[in-house]
């Protein structure tokens, strides 16, 4: 309402005061009548709104005016909320797998993490801040259709990274576990010492620690 009000301020210092009411109450009642009726101002409050409306639509009155205010202020609505939730907040993320059992024993040896779920065609594993659900290619079509499954040999386009306190450390424990690195350690320019590895699909993880100052 702020806004009505500082409309009036500007275009019509000497709106009447029931001018203000009736437009305010058109914009959250949606009431196209004049709203002195019954308190002795509705003639006054009528030329008012027909002053302040030929300022703004010389054909018109201020009905249209508030109109157009009106629309503008209910798509703005409309738009708060529809993004009303938040889209920020990963829960889960799904990667395509061929054999369940193959990475259940991977996820559970060289990551330790639990198993939330499972069934023929998947297995879930839970994070510290997400679930990591595991699910085989035949049953991945359905879910992402009309889009394709990529194929097994297919270049990288993601990598999925664990933040650690010392990367080295990490790679010792992840040989003892019998996982083979893509790269690493190695220290990058933007301050963080890196390695890589794949599960037995292909999908790239990456440990970071920051570079000791």
């Amino acid at each position: 309402m702020q806004l009505v009000h500082a409309y009036f301020e500007r275009d019509s210092p000497k709106a009447e005061p029931a001018a203000i009411r009736w437009l305010v109450r058109y914009l959250t009642e949606g009431t196209p009548e004049p709203a002195g009726r019954g308190d002795g101002d509705s003639e006054s409050c009528g030329r008012e709104l027909d002053n302040v409306g030929a300022m703004i639509f010389p054909r018109g009155t201020v009905v249209a005016f508030a109109s157009q205010l009106r629309l503008v202020i209910d798509r703005r609505s409309e738009g708060c909320q529809t993004m009303s939730e938040s889209l920020k907040s990963i829960g889960a993320i799904t990667m395509f797998i061929e054999d369940t059992r193959r990475s259940k024993t991977f996820y559970e040896e060289v990551f330790g993490a639990r198993v939330v779920y499972e069934d023929e065609d998947a297995v879930a594993f839970e994070f510290e801040n997400l679930v990591v659900n595991m699910l085989r290619v035949v049953a991945a079509h359905e879910l992402i259709a009309p889009a394709s499954v990529g194929e097994a040999d297919a270049p990288s386009r993601f990598q999925l990274t664990i933040e650690v306190q010392d990367t080295d450390a990490v790679c010792e424990q992840l040989g003892q576990r019998g996982v083979e690195l893509l790269n690493g350690p190695m220290d990058r320019e933007w301050g963080m010492r890196t390695a890589a590895f794949t599960d037995p699909d292909g999908h790239i993880w990456e440990v970071v620690a920051k570079i000791p100052s």
